[in-house]
């Protein structure tokens, strides 16, 4: 949100209380978001095949809602604008483990519906 709708940025904070995930040391220093999803697995803090089998649901959530939430506090940012704002954001060159993958597949395609049947259709094409 601070990066892509800046002049939103304050009432989304103020709203949430959004916090960043960061650290600090000499001065503060923000993680990617995705590490969220990439470092349990890594560590073996977080059952892989399980959460593999939530995530399409978790990634619906999700849109939901953030739709709603959007559409009621700031309707001058539809979900559509919100969702390529991330695609386009660098969190998304972050690639580690499979629940990650996993994430950004369901994400995208939940986000661009067409992009996978053209996917499908060009698939079984070549098949």
């Amino acid at each position: 949100m601070q990066t892509h709708f800046k002049s939103s940025y304050a009432q989304w904070r103020e709203q949430t209380n959004y916090p960043k995930f960061a650290w600090m040391r000499f001065g503060l220093y923000n993680e990617n978001p995705l590490k969220i999803l990439s470092v349990p697995e890594r560590a073996g803090l977080l059952p892989v095949d399980q959460t593999l089998a939530q995530t399409p649901e978790f990634v619906a959530f999700y849109l939901e809602l953030m739709g709603d939430y959007l559409q009621k506090n700031m309707p001058h940012i539809s979900l559509e604008r919100f969702c390529q704002a991330i695609f386009k954001d660098r969190i998304m060159e972050l690639y580690d483990g499979q629940v990650l993958a996993a994430f950004k597949q369901a994400f995208e395609q939940a986000v661009f519906p067409s992009a996978r049947e053209s996917w499908q259709q060009s698939d079984c094409a070549m098949a």
